[in-house]
């Protein structure tokens, strides 16, 4: 196991789920959300996306716990997502669903002729150690 082979792996995720959604990885909502107190939101504002990163949680990562994460994502106005909010992670308390949304905050970019903006985005994620 190596960090490298699991930045490349992310690194491909990116360009390929996120670049531009296909049906298999991303859904449309009928509706919104219910966001509450306790869901795990989060916004582009509240990362800097300028920085460079493996994505993979470094405690899941040093207990070599692979896992599954399921998001929704807001689509903004250039296509890009604003917000993201934790549907699922399993198992949960190591973290894949804050890095699943901060990946698709990063690198997510849907087609705003089919998706338009204010359209919520469901999209899972399999995390893998290679």
């Amino acid at each position: 196991m190596s960090i490298r082979s699991v930045h490349l792996a992310m690194a491909a995720f990116a360009v390929v789920s996120a670049g531009e959604a296909s049906a298999q990885d991303m859904g449309q909502l009928a509706s919104p959300p219910e966001i509450t107190a306790k869901s795990q939101v989060y916004h582009r504002a509240d990362f800097d996306l300028t920085v460079d990163r493996d994505f993979y949680p470094q405690r899941a990562l040093n207990d070599e716990i692979e896992g599954l994460s399921v998001v929704l994502c807001q689509v903004g106005a250039d296509g890009d997502f604003e917000q993201c909010v934790v549907e699922s992670e399993t198992p949960g308390a190591y973290g894949f669903g804050k890095a699943h949304a901060l990946m698709l905050l990063m690198h997510g970019h849907v087609d705003i002729a089919k998706n338009p903006p204010g359209t919520w985005i469901r999209n899972h994620f399999k995390w893998t150690i290679h």
